[in-house]
């Protein structure tokens, strides 16, 4: 093989220059490019601005993922940095998916009744060979909210009624949190204890998906007439917004992009670093991997301030009655005072995460425990069998430095030759 690659290795190199040449030829030095999109026009919004297909394509583009699709901290190209979550919280924790479902349920029949019919029919994740370590066993004991709007849908016959719909906005929020990453830590953690009494672990784990009904995007939960109507509703609102007198302006509109760019850059900058990319590199990457340009991403996040301006104006509102007055006053002035006590920034629990990571581990190393308080620790030598990443050992180590000046006053020239 060798002698192969030394007889043909002049014709290798020059096969290699050039496809390298032609790939920085035609790739390496363009320009981040957009979905190529019709222009043609699907209607008004209400204020009767013309709407086009590209506007709502665009829109879904930027809707479909957000900053929380990024999962875990090595996915650092992940879901979609300049959404922070306008769905999330705009849209389901408002209610007004719910809303809107209900309202279009000529739009979503068809596709919803299919999707609760594969519901029904889904099977949660049991370990081949650990009876009590599966999906719903991990939910109800650290997640039973998951559980039981789980089983809620799965209750319901009706896929479009008002607890079926919120059944399933519940539970794609929960299940946002407590992803099928978790769930595999939960299992990993599981086995690694029963591992000492000679129990096999499960082969095919790291390759299974454990995504409940295998979903992965908000068109798999809701179908695709969920982002439609969600962008189109985005385009009448600001326009609204507007002609009621609210008003971005350029400024703004770019400071928030590099605001949602710079705060995402941050989190992974000494991996980026490594790969000597900085931050207008990155932004290209993520518009690239959404198929948008500069342009569009101005435009939409435009739309989406505007949007929040006017909603959440509406939502802080509130009616001005004598009533609500006289019950404010009756309080508004007393006052108490209190000793606040609270733990380090070290030891405090900032998520969900923390918190199961910390159960973890007080669960490996506890000898005895009471309401969840360490009584007594495991001995060493029974966390070496039992839980051995959680063993280390520490060693000192000498060392020593000398400058190059210091070294070089020390040879001459002619011993360095030699």
């Amino acid at each position: 093989m060798l002698r192969l690659l030394r007889r043909h290795q002049r014709a290798l190199f020059i096969f290699i220059t050039v496809f390298i040449i032609i790939s920085f030829t035609f790739f390496g030095t363009s320009e981040t490019q957009s979905i190529s999109y019709s222009n043609d026009e699907i209607g008004s919004t209400l204020e009767g601005n013309t709407l086009f297909y590209k506007d709502v394509e665009v829109m879904r583009s930027f809707l479909k993922y957000d900053l929380e699709d990024q999962g875990n901290s090595e996915n650092i190209f992940g879901g979609n940095f300049f959404n922070d979550g306008v769905l999330k919280e705009d849209f389901f924790k408002s209610g007004l998916a719910a809303v809107l479902i209900t309202n279009y349920q000529d739009v979503f029949k068809d596709s919803l009744t299919g999707k609760h019919k594969a519901e029904k029919n889904f099977t949660l994740y049991q370990h081949p060979y650990i009876k009590t370590l599966g999906t719903a066993h991990i939910w109800k004991d650290f997640s039973p909210q998951l559980l039981e709007h789980y089983q809620k849908l799965n209750n319901t016959s009706n896929p479009l009624d008002s607890e079926s719909v919120n059944s399933r906005i519940q539970l794609y929020l929960a299940e946002k949190k407590f992803n099928q990453d978790l769930l595999k830590r939960f299992i990993y953690f599981e086995e690694s204890r029963n591992q000492s009494k000679g129990v096999p672990r499960d082969a095919y784990l790291m390759r299974r998906d454990l995504s409940l009904f295998n979903y992965k995007n908000i068109d798999d939960w809701f179908s695709d007439k969920f982002l439609n109507i969600s962008a189109q509703f985005i385009y009448n609102v600001a326009d609204l917004a507007e002609a009621k007198g609210y008003s971005v302006d350029s400024e703004e509109v770019e400071a928030r992009i590099l605001f949602l760019a710079k705060g995402n850059y941050e989190k992974f900058q000494s991996h980026l670093e490594k790969q000597e990319m900085d931050l207008d590199a990155y932004i290209k990457i993520q518009l690239t991997k959404l198929g948008l340009t500069h342009k569009d991403l101005f435009h939409v996040m435009r739309k989406v301030m505007l949007f929040r301006a006017l909603t959440h104006d509406l939502a802080s509102s509130v009616l001005d009655s004598p009533f609500s007055i006289e019950s404010f006053n009756s309080f508004a002035l007393e006052k108490v005072q209190v000793d606040r006590y609270e733990l380090g920034s070290d030891t405090k629990m900032n998520n969900l995460k923390d918190l199961v990571l910390f159960e973890m581990y007080s669960n490996a190393v506890a000898k005895e425990s009471f309401k969840g308080a360490i009584k007594e620790y495991k001995d060493v030598k029974t966390l070496k069998t039992q839980a051995p990443h959680l063993v280390q050992k520490k060693f000192k180590v000498k060392v020593s430095e000398i400058s190059k000046s210091f070294l070089a006053a020390r040879f001459s020239i002619k011993q360095t030759w030699d």
